[in-house]
Parts: structure tokens; sequence; C-alpha cells
């Protein structure tokens, strides 16, 4: 796992063109200290793949291709997700513990997650795995140009709460299943 979590104020960190299997988060980047504020920052031209086994069957562990946070009153803002290739075994013989491939969440206040830029991205589940592919919290956020593929279904994009989504030229093919849900967003 490559992780980047901010107690203090951080800026500018970039994790780039690595290949990274066999764990539970392939990537995080984080704002965790009481009134951190993380700004700038991008996760691109990587390869995630293969978590299952990961997997327990307490359901202790969270997969995630991407994990990006604010927790404790902190704030993280203007992070780019782009050209990363998500794919391979997510599920393990304990069941799915997946959370998703790109996980945004906003822990702290709707706005505490924001300016999230999420674009040409490509994750292709296997065959058989239903598991959300994008799950996203935070205000302003711009979702174009991916591609996500979930042949058995599982839901191709959650919105938990947010405002100020941008949605746009996304391919999804999720069949039998929710390809988006917005559960509560004030502006799409």
């Amino acid at each position: 796992c490559v992780m980047l979590s901010a107690g203090t104020a951080n800026s500018s960190a970039n994790i780039v063109g690595n290949t990274v299997y066999n764990t539970n988060h392939c990537f995080s980047i984080g704002a965790s200290g009481q009134g951190t504020v993380f700004a700038g920052g991008s996760i691109h031209d990587n390869d995630c793949h293969d978590v299952a086994n990961w997997d327990d069957a307490a359901n202790a562990n969270h997969h995630d291709g991407i994990h990006v946070y604010s927790v404790n009153a902190s704030q993280i803002s203007n992070i780019l997700i782009y050209n990363n290739y998500f794919h391979g075994s997510w599920i393990g013989p304990n069941g799915s513990h997946v959370t998703a491939a790109i996980y945004v969440e906003s822990n702290s206040s709707p706005t505490s997650t924001q300016n999230v830029q999420i674009f040409n991205n490509l994750v292709a589940a296997n065959s058989g795995e239903k598991y959300w592919l994008l799950w996203m919290a935070g205000d302003r956020f711009s979702v174009f140009n991916n591609t996500l593929v979930s042949p058995a279904g599982g839901g191709c994009m959650y919105f938990s709460s947010g405002t100020n989504i941008s949605f746009k030229n996304n391919l999804c093919s999720s069949p039998g299943s929710t390809a988006t849900w917005f559960q509560t967003v004030s502006t799409v």
C-alpha cells in the first residue's frame, strides 16, 4: 500500500506509476489531524489488482483501490485521480468486503472533501464479482471519461452525499444492477 496521511498541513502529494497488488488498499491520501488541510495532490498512471487475499470472515478490511478521506474536522481538496487501471480478483472466499475501486469519503462534513476530479480510469471487475466501482461523498466533484465494467452487476457509481457534482461521458456496464445512485446529493 502507498499511503499518505497528513496530521498537519500538507500539499502536492503525488502517487504516480506504481503497480500494487495483494494488499488491502492500493493507494491512499488522507487528512486525519484535527484541523489539518491537505491541499493538492494526484494519483495517476497506476495499476492496482488482486486484493481478495485480504478478505476475512469478520469483514475487518474494506478493500479499496484508491481511498481518499478526511476525518477529525480536517479538510482535503484539489485531488486528481486519473489514468489508473483496476482489475483482478477483489472478492475472496469470505464474500464481498470491497467498498469500491475508487472510494472518496468525507467524514467531517459534506465539504471537508472537495474539488476532486476523477477521469480516464478503467475499472474492470472479474466475472462473477459484484461491488461498487466508484463510491463518493463530498463537494465539487468532476467525474468524466471513466470506463467502469462489472459483468456480474454490483453497481457502477454511488454518490452517498455531496453538492455540485459534474458527471459526464462515463461508460458504465453493470447488467441487472444500478448504474449510478445519488443518495443525498443536492446538485448534479
